[in-house]
């Protein structure tokens, strides 16, 4: 059985971790074939149970996560209970949509969605206001909501969407590239 690979850092005092090993260990968020097809959720137990399971200081210290290439369909809830997070990389899978936890996230720095499946991005994006590296490119994106309260953002990556118009740049004034 294949299983989801992601890389985890936590603050300096402790060391890295990989969620291969967090993984075998039988914690809640190993991926379940969905139904017919070979695509993989994660199971979500309940945000008290997943604390338990991972344990609450390893997860209320996660810097950065990154698991690519797993073809996952959906970001577990639990995700949005660490809040230390400053990394999240879930590139090159099949999400479609961002659940409304992932933006209490509100500590990250660097998103990478992109080549995903990814139709929209919701509202809920102002509300992290520490992004610097935002890459939704390669998904199905149509519309951007108002990015103005992004004022830290300096890279945007929104190449290969299906972008009709874009929303007013001007108040990010950190943004060093587009693309």
């Amino acid at each position: 059985q294949e299983h989801l690979l992601a890389q985890i850092i936590i603050p300096p005092q402790g060391s890295p971790l990989d969620m291969w090993r967090l993984l075998n260990r039988d914690l809640p968020i190993q991926p379940a074939p969905h139904a017919a097809t070979d695509e993989h959720r994660w199971s979500e137990p309940g945000s008290a149970e997943a604390k338990r399971a991972i344990n609450c200081s390893l997860a209320d210290h996660l810097l950065e996560i990154t698991c690519t290439k797993r073809r996952i369909v959906e970001i577990p809830a639990f995700i949005g209970t660490m809040t230390e997070l400053q990394h999240l990389d879930l590139s090159s899978n099949d999400i479609d949509q961002c659940p409304a936890m992932l933006f209490s996230l509100t500590k990250l720095r660097h998103m990478a969605l992109n080549d995903n499946a990814l139709s929209q991005l919701p509202v809920d994006i102002e509300r992290m206001r520490h992004l610097t590296h935002l890459d939704i490119s390669k998904n199905e994106i149509k519309r951007l909501p108002a990015l103005h309260a992004l004022t830290q953002l300096e890279s945007l990556r929104l190449a290969h969407n299906r972008l009709v118009q874009l929303p007013d740049m001007r108040q990010l004034q950190a943004l060093r590239k587009l693309d």
